[in-house]
């Protein structure tokens, strides 16, 4: 595969008008005629008191602000604020129009048809305002792309003369793609990737190469493909990509050895699933003197290979995760690496990153030491195995693992003691035969094995952040916002009717009230409702090198260090602590966010990806059991009717509301989630137990279509 030649008008983070002065005005426009203060703008835009001030001093120099006796603000001068240079990411609809979503707009900037540019889907976009007079929608419009989400795209040849034209799969998409001369071998008809290679501000259609037909060995294989591609993942490596790999060494030298801190004498383990074929983590056990044990949590030194600058950096950079789908995984970087170079195999020397702790038996932590170091793994765990060892306390290294558990037991209780919230979510797994095809369907259990490695990793994580905080005052930090205001109170007039308490007065009141709640319900008839209303008031996680810290472990400062195979945030904290190992000076803010903010968009992508392939797969199960009946819970439900989780294999299907009944009209409660058909002899709220029967399914839409047993 050819590497991309992208030559669309993308816009250089340095060129972005985005500081600290501009996002003050960005928040100003999206509240028109509404007066702010200094307190709400900093809280608002997670800025400093004095950061905010010095900036309003200039917006009041500037005559873009008032400043009122009373402390209040207000913008002026609206026409200097809208030559404001904004970003965000795109979302089209279905007609062409777009919305992007802005730091500090509580409402997204609608972009009209044609005022879109040569954004695409899911694309970082630069754009400005252009009508700040309507109350109900600020207009604007964009000046350029910032950073592609994908350049590969899945469509149908459209063979004219000596050219064709691309049909692009993705509905969001509202433009054919142009191939000159492409190549004989395809016909009118064929499903293709192609990659963009130019896009003007004057072109009509970008100018793409067709790379291949999409092929693949079975149905199942096409439509997996198609999740990846559809997504911006792209399904190969570049031959300059797979070469920088593939010459890369092993082999321990002097220097490391002399360099790092060495741990090849140390009893040292991993614990993985059984079916993993990179291992990035491992952890080690030593006891000392004094009674204390020095744990050290080992991390694949994934940032000694993958350098800035090379292609292997450039392919990190764009894919920014690797990509778990039920029967497959797309790794970030090519196996040499993930399955070969940076696997902490058993009996092989390594070259780790490492945060070491002495521990005492209460699991509190007396010294501390992160570094690069070199291991030499003693051992293979499987979850299953660690966990019989653990439950026995029989085996090998059972003492290590019985210790390292008590320990981890001590560390997860004072976190929750902390605030840090106790969701433990049902993780949906297949059972594939050799072609591929699900013959059963079952739940993930966590157990002691799986929270011990989960409680270590975390305290490396938090502690890298800490020590990164206090150097630098930077990082790529793990960000998780408070919950949504009004959905906690909506959740907390529910749980009240249901007979729970909650206490709304301070974030950590919050948690604890959550917390209560769900050891409370459990096994009860609402547990599923008070379950899936209490995720969906938690806000999303991202990455950002402004931190906010992560309301739902409870952390002030925490990062993603534990996972450079298969997370580029992970690879950019290695390179700070290096940076701060070494005394040097931070690298440039602005170029980390803009990594941070692709980073964030494409993990929802790959998340979204997973979720979706979970979903055919779940169709695909059920496509056989076509008019049999199953027991179910509604799990969901909208204006169009019910989701209903079958049991025991919790696939999702839905009722539609014409299938519910053709005898009366429903109304539906969006705050307290009921559906309650106008005659009152139907009501329905997420956690009802219903008997239902599969009335069809449609592979190509993941679709599980349900009707009511009577």
């Amino acid at each position: 595969m050819q590497k991309n030649k992208q030559n669309s008008p993308i816009l250089h983070p340095a060129k972005m008008e985005h500081n600290l002065y501009h996002k003050i005005v960005n928040y100003l426009i999206s509240c028109p005629g509404q007066r702010s203060n200094l307190k709400k703008i900093a809280k608002i835009l997670n800025f400093s008191l004095v950061e905010i001030e010095v900036e309003l001093v200039k917006l009041n120099a500037d005559g873009l602000i008032r400043i009122f006796d009373d402390g209040n603000i207000k913008l002026m001068q609206m026409q200097k604020a809208k030559g404001a240079t904004l970003q965000g990411v795109i979302d089209f609809s279905p007609h062409g129009n777009a919305y992007v979503q802005v730091e500090g707009y509580e409402k997204d900037v609608f972009i009209a048809e044609g005022r879109t540019g040569t954004a695409l889907q899911g694309d970082l976009v630069a754009l400005r305002i252009i009508d700040t007079k309507k109350k109900t929608k600020v207009e604007g419009t964009i000046v350029g792309v910032i950073d592609r989400k994908r350049t590969e795209f899945p469509g149908i040849v459209q063979l004219h003369k000596n050219n064709a034209f691309i049909l692009p799969k993705d509905s969001k998409i509202h433009i054919d793609f142009f191939c000159p001369n492409p190549q004989p071998i395809y016909k009118d008809g064929d499903k293709v990737i192609v990659a963009m290679r130019q896009w003007n501000n004057n072109d009509k259609n970008p100018t793409v190469e067709i790379l291949y037909k999409l092929e693949g060995k079975n149905d199942v294989d096409i439509v997996m493909k198609s999740l990846l591609i559809d997504h911006g993942f792209s399904l190969e490596f570049s031959t300059e990509v797979l070469q920088e790999a593939n010459v890369l060494t092993e082999t321990i030298t002097k220097e490391d050895i002399d360099a790092r801190r060495d741990f090849r004498g140390i009893t040292t383990f991993t614990i993985d699933p059984e079916d993993a074929k990179d291992f990035d983590d491992a952890i080690s056990y030593n006891a000392l003197d004094n009674g204390n044990v020095e744990v050290g949590v080992h991390i694949a030194d994934v940032s000694h290979y993958v350098l800035p600058g090379s292609a292997l950096e450039q392919e990190a950079q764009r894919r920014t995760t690797s990509v778990y789908l039920v029967d497959r995984v797309l790794p970030m970087l090519p196996e040499r690496i993930s399955n070969e170079l940076c696997s902490l195999r058993p009996h092989e020397d390594k070259r780790t990153f490492s945060a070491v702790f002495e521990l005492t038996k209460e699991g509190k932590v007396v010294n501390e030491w992160i570094g690069r170091t070199l291991i030499h793994s003693n051992h293979r765990f499987s979850y299953e195995e660690a966990q019989e060892v653990i439950e026995n306390k029989i085996g090998e290294y059972a003492t290590e693992l019985t210790v390292l558990n008590d320990m981890a037991k001590k560390i997860r209780e004072r976190r929750f003691k902390s605030g840090a919230l106790t969701f433990d979510t049902a993780e949906v797994r297949f059972k594939l035969n050799a072609e591929g095809t699900p013959i059963s369907v079952f739940t993930k259990d966590r157990k002691d094995a799986h929270l011990l490695i989960e409680d270590y990793m975390l305290l490396a994580n938090q502690t890298v952040a800490t020590t990164l905080h206090k150097k630098f005052k930077f990082g790529v930090y793990r960000n998780h916002d408070l919950p949504d205001e009004q959905k906690i109170e909506d959740l907390a007039l529910i749980a009240t009717k249901l007979g729970y308490t909650m206490h709304l007065d301070t974030p950590k009141k919050i948690a604890e009230s959550l917390n209560n709640m769900t050891l409370q319900c459990k096994g009860k008839p609402e547990e599923n409702l008070l379950q899936s209303l209490s995720l969906r008031c938690m806000a999303k996680a991202y990455y950002s090198t402004k931190n906010i810290g992560h309301y739902g472990l409870a952390f002030d400062y925490y990062s993603h260090f534990t996972s450079p195979i298969r997370r580029y945030p992970d690879v950019l904290t290695h390179r700070l602590l290096q940076l701060m190992i070494d005394n040097k000076k931070q690298p440039n803010a602005d170029e980390i966010e803009l990594r941070c903010k692709k980073s964030s968009v494409m993990e929802r992508a790959a998340m979204e990806c997973e979720r979706a392939s979970t979903k055919y797969f779940q169709a695909l199960y059920m496509s056989d059991n076509v008019g049999q009946v199953f027991q179910g819970v509604v799990s969901g439900m909208s204006q169009r009717g019910l989701f209903i989780e079958l049991q025991p294999s919790k696939c999702e299907g839905m009722i539609t509301i014409s299938d519910l009944t053709t005898d009366t009209d429903f109304t539906y409660d969006e705050r307290f989630k009921v559906l309650t058909s106008t005659d009152g002899k139907h009501r329905f709220v997420i956690g009802n137990k219903v008997l239902v029967k599969i009335k069809s399914v449609n592979l190509l839409k993941s679709q599980i279509d349900l009707i009511l047993e009577v």
